[in-house]
């Protein structure tokens, strides 16, 4: 694994940035020009984000220069860019087939794309301010942007968007399904090559192939500073349980294949709830409750130090089944609605045995009290939301084709 795809070789300059910044601005301008003559909303908010931010940045960066040479492509960056575009085509796509002007669900995206880089980055600042305190909130180059603020983001920017087309939202809600879906297996993917978002140690008896997967390489000659790592290089190195000479890691988790393979349930889960479903928006509102919950256990696992923790110290066999019993009470009131009857019951009873064998599993069985991730309080919310929403939905739809018929 390695962070870097591939190298463009260029020839080594030195270039102002104001003159490219103010052609940024201009660029934006005109797009939000053109966006308000033809009233494309998606391109004329992202026209006026890109004049602002350059504007922004040629008045902090108006005498510096940027030294131009060898292009490194990085693997996350070139994955999230194949997603961004893949998700453009899944939203039209999804457009053409629900019969939904492509317009409200194509600016919705645009939209939606913006709220989340923006929540995502002031997630993380606000999240790693009191751990970072010198971490700036327009200082891209320090890096940082926080998952669980890019899913909120999402979708309360898509809520506000289309607040006049309740319908256009859940069908716009269905088709972010697969999109989010194949967000996590392309993303996941870069994160693995980066080697950020590991997990926590492995035990020593793990299996063999288990520990290839999860040992992170060091990157460069340790005699030639400085020395690159992965971030779990890093970290344990830091620690002091790995020497600098070492060429790679004690075996962690692989968390981002383990997300990796979540998401790949969740293209599943699309591929066939699709066809079945019976209401606008139980697509997205089933894919939604199931990543919040697989993100909610694989938290758990992450042993990255750089996560925004807070809340109450609890040991995470109090911490997990008191949150595995929120999800059985979103899930008791809200998917459990599409059956009836004894069905319901026991669907409802089996939600609850998970909280209950990790209780038990648990119990006489100590480990060190730890506050929740902002990923798993965010899953918790999302659990809870896609409760209510389900409530109202299933219902509601129920109705109206006892009505048809």
């Amino acid at each position: 694994m390695h962070p870097i795809l591939f190298t463009i070789p260029l020839p080594r300059s030195e270039l102002p940035l104001l003159p490219g910044l103010l052609g940024l601005g201009l660029l934006g301008l005109s797009l939000a020009g053109y966006a308000w003559w033809r009233k494309y909303v998606g391109l004329l908010v992202f026209g006026v984000a890109l004049a602002a931010t350059s504007g922004y940045a040629g008045t902090k960066l108006a005498n510096s220069a940027v030294t131009l040479g060898s292009v490194a492509v990085p693997a996350w960056g070139a994955l999230l860019s194949v997603w961004l575009v893949l998700a453009w085509n899944l939203t039209q796509r999804s457009a053409r087939r629900e019969g939904t002007r492509a317009a409200w669900l194509g600016d919705c995206w645009v939209l939606s794309a913006l709220g989340a880089l923006v929540f995502a980055r002031v997630g993380f600042v606000a999240a790693s301010s009191a751990r970072l305190p010198e971490l700036e909130l327009f200082a891209l180059r320090q890096g940082g942007l926080l998952g669980a603020g890019a899913l909120l983001g999402a979708l309360g920017t898509a809520a506000w968007f289309l607040r006049k087309r309740p319908q256009c939202f859940w069908q716009w809600l269905d088709a972010g399904a697969p999109v989010l879906a194949s967000g996590v297996v392309l993303i996941r993917v870069g994160c693995y090559l980066e080697g950020c978002d590991f997990g926590t140690r492995l035990a020593e008896s793990s299996p063999e192939w288990l520990c290839a997967l999860g040992s992170f390489p060091r990157w460069g000659d340790p005699d030639v500073a400085p020395v690159f790592g992965a971030p779990a290089w890093i970290e344990q190195v830091k620690g002091g349980s790995l020497g600098p000479e070492q060429l790679t890691t004690h075996p962690v988790h692989p968390a981002q294949l383990y997300e990796l393979s979540l998401g790949l349930l969740l293209l599943g889960l699309c591929w066939t709830l699709g066809p079945r479903r019976r209401f606008h928006g139980q697509l997205g509102l089933c894919a939604l409750f199931v990543y919040a919950l697989g993100r909610f256990l694989l938290e758990a696992l992450r042993g990255d130090a750089g996560r925004a923790l807070f809340g109450p110290h609890l040991s995470a066999g109090v911490a997990l089944p008191l949150g595995l019993l929120v999800f059985a009470a979103a899930f008791s009131y809200g998917p459990a609605l599409s059956w009836s009857g004894a069905r319901r019951y026991a669907l409802i009873a089996v939600s609850a045995l998970p909280a209950l064998l990790m209780g038990v599993a648990s119990f006489g069985h100590a480990s060190a009290p730890s506050p929740l991730s902002a990923a798993q309080w965010l899953a918790l919310l999302v659990a809870l939301g896609v409760g209510y929403a389900w409530s109202v939905r299933a219902p509601l739809a129920s109705s109206r084709a006892a009505a048809q018929h």
